[in-house]
């Protein structure tokens, strides 16, 4: 199957240092990203309840300026 006009040259990855989230929403905001497509994992409720903050994909899905696919 071909590949769409374009698309390598708009395919783009990053990697980065520090809060993941932030880093992620940062990257969307200043690149003009069209999509975020994030890789998550299913969390026991129990271990969930543990945690004092929502976790990455939560705070990137809340506060992306685009949207956001993720992927189990």
């Amino acid at each position: 199957m071909p590949e769409p006009s374009g698309l390598r040259e708009r395919t783009r990855f990053e990697l980065g240092f520090g809060q993941a989230a932030q880093a992620i929403l940062k990257c969307a905001t200043d690149g003009g990203v069209d999509l975020v497509v994030m890789g998550v994992r299913r969390l026991d409720p129990i271990m969930a309840a543990q945690f004092e903050k929502p976790d990455t994909a939560y705070q990137v899905v809340c506060s992306a300026p685009c949207p956001v696919l993720t992927v189990r």
